[in-house]
């Protein structure tokens, strides 16, 4: 996958919150610390390749493990846990009046697409809604028709021929991702990840990442958003405070739990089933929302809880077979957070 990108991005702006997480011990924050060190073991016998467990609680930090000699401040690729961060400035771009709602056409936002004879003409019915559903239709995944290295990228997803008419079906792809990217570069008028490091990774003091981009500079929608464990986690926390941070609204009332703790298909044979591009599930014996990447990226928020979990994992450089980290979540993760 990094093969396939083309830049990388700016480097963050010096942040101006200057937050830090705050800790608390694992026992005062209700945690089962016998399952936790008999994950500690599991984690040491037989999964190598994870590079980070976090679990905040109660908006502190409770428990964090890291490899022997590892940098907690690495950034890896969160591979498609990207495409919650671009859920996450759709919200933040209704907020600013930007974009009226999930239902607003993209033809309103990316008028291209109402007067390009090449374009498919069902997609002219597609909302952000059905982008962010995974619904609108749009297909790349299977066939590649258009190489990620191509130039001028969002408009050659938008040709590509629709699986089905907005709302009909549902494909899980990277097309609807970058399309949403190329829709908020538009309306804000610069990448995503440039409006990411002048104002919401400022007001987070997200520092230590970075965001990739296309040919045109768009920051990629699918992939390529670079961040630490302790970021993630504060993404996870905005969601969980309903996109409240530090006091100040950041998403509108309500967004979090309509685009992560929504079921928009139901997926009984998965994981989880699909929100907006998030995932949504009560299968590990309590509400969880989900933001899932490549071999095993995760940020699980547990609102009945009030609980962050993040697990990141080597996708590149393996140290040994991949293994189904989101087991972790089930057998010892989730079982150690008792109710709040």
């Amino acid at each position: 996958m990094l093969g396939m990108v083309v830049g990388c991005g700016s480097d963050p702006v010096v942040p101006t919150s200057g937050f830090e997480w705050p800790r608390v011990a694992a026992t005062a924050a209700g945690l089962d610390t016998a399952l936790l060190n008999a994950l500690e073991v599991r984690i040491a016998d037989s999964l190598p390749n994870v590079n980070a467990l976090v679990i905040v609680r109660g908006g502190a930090i409770a428990w964090e493990w890291y490899p022997p000699g590892a940098d907690t401040n690495a950034a890896y690729d969160t591979h498609s846990v990207t495409k919650s961060a671009i859920a996450t400035f759709v919200g933040q771009a209704i907020h600013e009046g930007l974009i009226t709602s999930l239902d607003q056409p993209i033809t309103q936002l990316y008028p291209a697409i109402a007067d390009d004879d090449a374009v498919d003409p069902r997609l002219r019915s597609a909302t952000l809604r059905h982008l962010l559903g995974m619904t609108s239709g749009l297909e790349n995944e299977i066939t590649q028709r258009v190489p990620f290295t191509s130039t001028e990228l969002v408009e050659r997803l938008t040709r590509v021929p629709l699986l089905f008419a907005p709302g009909e079906g549902w494909h899980y792809d990277m097309a609807n991702s970058h399309l949403l990217s190329g829709i908020l570069s538009r309306v804000r008028r610069e990448s995503v990840g440039a409006w990411a490091n002048a104002d919401l990774f400022a007001r987070l003091n997200i520092v230590h990442g970075r965001w990739q981009v296309d040919h045109e500079g768009v920051s990629l929608g699918w992939t390529g958003l670079f961040l630490n464990a302790r970021d993630l986690a504060k993404l996870g926390e905005l969601y969980l405070r309903d996109g409240v941070w530090l006091g100040e609204r950041v998403l509108p009332a309500g967004f979090a739990a309509e685009v992560a703790g929504t079921a928009n298909v139901a997926l009984p044979d998965e994981f989880a089933d699909y929100g907006f591009h998030w995932w949504t599930s009560t299968r590990l014996g309590t509400r969880a929302w989900i933001a899932a990447g490549f071999r095993h990226q995760y940020i699980v928020i547990l609102p009945d809880r009030d609980a962050v979990v993040v697990i990141q994992s080597e996708s590149v450089n393996l140290r040994g077979p991949v293994v189904d980290h989101y087991r972790i979540l089930a057998d010892f993760i989730a079982p150690s957070i008792g109710p709040s």
